[in-house]
């Protein structure tokens, strides 16, 4: 999506992402949240790693996003991603430094990506889904007890049917 954004609006995309730094959802806008899972083809669940990861911002929109991705000889590396992130951002007058300070907050840089570059992915398809419906199935510190302080725990994708949307 990158590619198709206009100028003035790549740093506020790039600024957008906060997964790197701990925030509770990995993609922060001003009206929405995003928290991006990645599962092969083969996998239907989703580990969510905290109360927070679901818990729906005030005044906002929260959705999941659902990445399917498997090893592929043919497909694209880390590094393959790297490079054109950051053409594309070089190429829209970005500032190319918010994503490397991203990564950096992960310890990822130029020169320890290459330790990625064997495994490529292929994209299979990608689902979106509505999380702030009251009965969207997820645990969140406003409905669960306040002696649970944080919990770890797999969500089936093949009951979230009603709550596909786009995004």
């Amino acid at each position: 999506t990158l590619k198709k954004c206009a100028s003035d609006e790549i740093n506020y995309l790039l600024n957008a992402w906060r997964g790197p730094f701990d925030e509770s959802q990995d993609f922060v806008y001003d009206n929405f949240n995003v928290e991006i899972k990645t599962i092969s083809p083969s996998n239907s669940v989703v580990k969510i790693n905290s109360l927070y990861q679901l818990s729906v911002p005030l005044n906002k929109e929260l959705y999941l996003g659902v990445i399917q991705a498997r090893l592929d000889v043919k497909g694209t590396t880390i590094g393959d991603l790297y490079e054109e992130i950051l053409v594309i951002v070089d190429s829209l007058k970005g500032k190319k430094q918010i994503f490397l300070d991203a990564l950096m907050a992960k310890g990822l840089t130029s020169s320890t990506i290459v330790k990625y570059c064997d495994l490529k992915f292929k994209l299979i398809e990608n689902y979106f889904y509505t999380v702030n419906e009251s009965d969207f199935p997820c645990l969140t510190p406003k409905n669960v007890n306040s002696a649970i302080v944080d919990a770890t725990y797999m969500l089936d994708l093949g009951s979230l049917a009603k709550y596909e949307t786009k995004i």
